[in-house]
């Protein structure tokens, strides 16, 4: 089968161990050893909805399913901007020291492991079938070698000179600055998806690589695991023929019909227009409003039919009520 190699990060590796478990010859470079990213900090805390689980699932990378607590359901809570003390998401003043405080069921459950333990039992999965785990911090020439010796290279790093190879898409891009003030904040910013080296190979990026969200939806885990699995059918429905930029730029493409969902509604949650806010405080008053919203984290499509236009929204709202 085509010898496909992965530098940068073992964080992709769903996607290495899916191509491995179809016969291809992978490769995947770490910077980090199992054993170091199990005892490294803390990377992210993140939830797993319905569709990223059942995307671990099919590859049968589900190991810690039976273990980690089911979550049945999530809310929004937001401190009332008189509520003295009282900060998003915590406690003081309670429900009545709140602006929005409410919590929406999951129509399936969602679940959260620590990614130190996911990543390392991924990495030494792959190591233990036969995969080869190099560890070693990839560089631009270390992909001018993949890319001569290899059909395909994936890119997976968020920053450095390797990240630089892959170039912002302004049409998709409308931030050139973070929007919040946070710890190690970040611009939300959709690259182009193909690289190109100083040798004139090609390289195409994975996940966050191309498209980076703001934190606000938490989305980085899930939309991790999806483009995974877009781009694990990419290769396979393309046997054996050569992963030229035309096939790069089609398998992004192909990602992005997922990911654009995702993109905009997390833009829309930085800077919330009025209709919007207008949704998220009915959500206190009803409860189909509030699953609705909740659900909508598994499947950000869902948001087009009542949460970017006014008019929609107040159409949906009305409907509840008709």
């Amino acid at each position: 089968m085509p010898g496909v190699a992965r530098p940068r990060r073992s964080v992709r590796s769903a996607l290495a161990l899916g191509l491995q478990s179809r016969g291809y010859d992978i490769t995947l470079m770490s910077y980090r050893t199992a054993d170091e990213i199990r005892s490294g900090r803390v990377m992210s805390t993140q939830v797993m909805f319905h569709t990223a689980l059942q995307h671990e699932r099919d590859l049968a990378l589900n190991f810690w399913e039976s273990q980690a607590p089911r979550i049945e359901g999530l809310g929004i809570s937001v401190a009332a901007p008189d509520a003295a003390g009282g900060t998003a998401g915590g406690t003081a003043g309670g429900a009545a020291g709140r602006a929005v405080d409410w919590l929406g069921r999951l129509d399936r459950y969602a679940q959260s492991v620590d990614q130190r333990v996911k990543l390392a039992g991924w990495a030494e999965t792959f190591a233990r079938r036969g995969g080869r785990l190099v560890i070693h911090g990839a560089s631009v020439t270390d992909l001018d070698f993949f890319a001569s010796r290899y059909d395909l290279t994936l890119v997976a790093a968020g920053k450095g000179e390797v990240a630089s190879l892959i170039a912002r898409d302004p049409a998709r891009s409308p931030y050139d600055a973070p929007q919040r003030a946070l710890a190690g904040r970040f611009t939300p910013v959709v690259r182009d998806p193909v690289g190109r080296l100083p040798s004139g190979g090609l390289v195409l990026g994975v996940a966050d690589t191309v498209v980076t969200n703001d934190p606000v939806t938490g989305q980085g885990a899930n939309a991790a695991a999806k483009c995974a699995a877009s781009y694990l059918a990419s290769i396979v429905e393309h046997g054996e023929r050569p992963f030229d930029e035309a096939w790069m730029r089609s398998a992004f493409d192909r990602y992005w019909e997922t990911a654009r969902h995702v993109t905009k509604w997390t833009n829309a949650m930085l800077a919330p227009p009025p209709h919007v806010l207008n949704l998220i405080g009915a959500a206190g008053r009803a409860q189909p409003v509030a699953d609705r919203i909740a659900n909508g984290f598994d499947d950000p499509a869902d948001f087009e039919d009542f949460f970017y236009a006014p008019d929609k929204a107040d159409a949906y709202l009305a409907s509840l009520v008709g």
